[in-house]
Parts: structure tokens; sequence; C-alpha cells
């Protein structure tokens, strides 16, 4: 999943105090600028959807067939890596449980970058819960509208504290079905802070090379990560590029092939802004 589309294409924000539940926002309708009151969590499913339609939240409680914050995900990835197997046979273990991690993990990790950098606010995820749509997982709800207001240095680490439970649930979870061990994890989730750090700079084009990897030096520290990848974030000619240390095998796949920031793909091209 890529970051494609402006977070603030179709809406702005007008803060009113940090303390507020509610803010105002300003939305383009028939060429005519209105002013609603959402919640912070309406605001967040509106903008999530922006980014892309498989990202739809919703304030509900979890129920027994998503993968929920502490409770057994045993029959949620006992589906997933089955349907994975039975689209693709050829690939082999590594990829199936390569692509359960990579699909349990990306929308919570899409979900904060958004919630702390688009409203400096932080959902709580003891609350999660994901739903799949046949071998894809998308969508998602809490189960309150608990949420905490702050600067960006202040809620990365917060976001971190959470996530960092929410995940080693599931690879414990997927440990003791297919075997999922804590440094095999280790560099695919790396990868995928550094490549969502990446796209900050979608969202503002003025940061610089060395705001990018300030920003992907605070992620990672917070998820007590290594920092060696900082240093494969390159630029050339304004535009970003990065080789990932692991590999997410789709080219195992019947119609896969090496992705462009691959680090199998010797020439890996940059990613256009």
């Amino acid at each position: 999943m890529v970051c494609k589309h402006h977070l603030f294409s179709r809406f702005k924000i007008i803060p009113k105090s940090p303390q507020d539940t509610w803010v105002y926002v300003t939305i383009l309708k028939h060429g005519k600028r209105i002013a609603v009151q959402e919640s912070f969590h309406q605001q967040l499913f509106s903008a999530c959807e922006q980014i892309t339609p498989y990202l739809s939240g919703k304030i509900t409680e979890p129920d027994e067939s998503m993968l929920r914050s502490h409770h057994s995900g045993e029959a949620f990835f006992n589906q997933l890596y089955s349907q994975l197997q039975v689209l693709h046979p050829e690939a082999g273990k590594s990829y199936w449980i390569t692509r359960c991690w990579d699909l349990a993990t990306w929308q919570p990790l899409y979900i904060a970058f958004i919630s702390v950098y688009g409203f400096k606010t932080l959902p709580d995820f003891n609350s999660f819960g994901q739903s799949k749509m046949g071998s894809f997982v998308t969508g998602f709800c809490f189960s309150n509208q608990k949420h905490r207001h702050g600067e960006v240095q202040e809620l990365v680490p917060e976001a971190a504290l959470q996530l960092n439970v929410l995940f080693e649930e599931y690879r414990t979870q997927l440990d003791q079905q297919y075997r999922c061990r804590p440094g095999f994890v280790k560099h695919l989730l790396a990868d995928a802070i550094v490549n969502c750090c990446l796209r900050l700079k979608e969202f503002d084009p003025q940061l610089t090379l060395d705001d990018i990897r300030n920003n992907a030096a605070m992620w990672l520290s917070a998820f007590q990560l290594p920092l060696d990848q900082i240093s494969r974030i390159e630029e050339k000619q304004g535009a970003l590029s990065y080789v990932r240390k692991s590999c997410c095998l789709v080219y195992k796949t019947t119609q896969g092939a090496l992705c462009e920031d691959c680090p199998r793909f010797k020439n890996s091209s940059p990613i256009q802004n």
C-alpha cells in the first residue's frame, strides 16, 4: 500500500482547544465552503478513506470474526493463512507468513501516521479491531472514542508503545501457529515504518531529506528498532528512494515481480513524489 493522495485534499482542520473532542472542518461542497462539526474519530475515518477506501473505520465493538486486541487471533490467522495458501500455492511458507504479518500490521501503522501527523492526536489501539475480506485485511474499528492530543514528538512514543503491544500479540499468535520469530518481523516492521516516513514529503513538499531521516529515526527509536535503515534513505533530483532490508517475497507468486525498493532489485528506482 502506498499513500498517493494528499491527506487534506478535501478538507481542512480548524482546531479549537487541544482538549476539545470536537473540531471544526471546512468542506468544499458544490463549490461552496461550509463549516461542520465532527468528532476526532469521524475526522480520522474520513482521512483514512481518502488515503485508500480499504482503510475504512468505525466506532463499534469488534466482533468475534475480527482480529481483536487482547483476544486470540488463532481463527483469524488460520483463515488468512489458508486463503493465501489456496491463492498462491506456489509461493511457499515464507511468503505466506510474511504476507500475514504485512497484512496484519499495515492498517494500524497507517492509522497512527495519519492521526499523529494529520490531527496531532492518537486513538486508543487497546480497543482496536480489524476485519478481513478474502485474503486481504481491510476495515477496522475502535470500541471507544478515547484519544490523546499532543505534539508529534509526544505522541510518537505513545503510538509505538501501543502498537508494540498490539504487534507482539500478532507475532506471538503467528509464532504459535506457523513460526514467526522476533528477528524476522523486526526488519519488516522497520521497513514499513521508513516507507510511511517517506510519504510525509507528499503531504509537506518542504520537508528535506534530513527532516525525513529525523522523523524515521524518531519512530524507529520509539519502536526500539535499529537505526541502520536510515542511511538507506536517499534523495536524487528531488525524488526520495529507499532500499528495503527485508523482502516481501511477492516475486515468488506466479504473477509477482521484484519491487523497486527490494534489496534483490539492484537498480532501485526513485519514488516519485
